[in-house]
């Protein structure tokens, strides 16, 4: 299974040849939440906003895979 992560232009340098149109699919095993993908990105968990098929959502929420993950801040600098 994979979801499709969306970064915020601050993010997207943990992400060597992310594509800003296309995202980043990132692989997750079953039941996996949205920090687990985050840590797997190597993503500062300072991000403020999650948000998951468009709606807002928190780092404990279970994903069930094809979701579209979108996190559109995180720590400046």
């Amino acid at each position: 299974m994979s979801v499709r992560v969306m970064l915020a232009v601050n993010l997207r340098k943990h992400v060597p040849g992310y594509d800003g149109a296309a995202g980043h699919s990132v692989g997750m095993e079953p039941g996996q939440a949205v920090l687990g993908v985050a840590r797997k990105l190597e993503m500062p968990t300072e991000v403020k906003l999650i948000v998951v098929d468009g709606v807002g959502s928190r780092w404990d929420e279970v994903l069930k895979g094809d979701e579209r993950c979108l996190l559109p801040s995180g720590r400046r600098g």
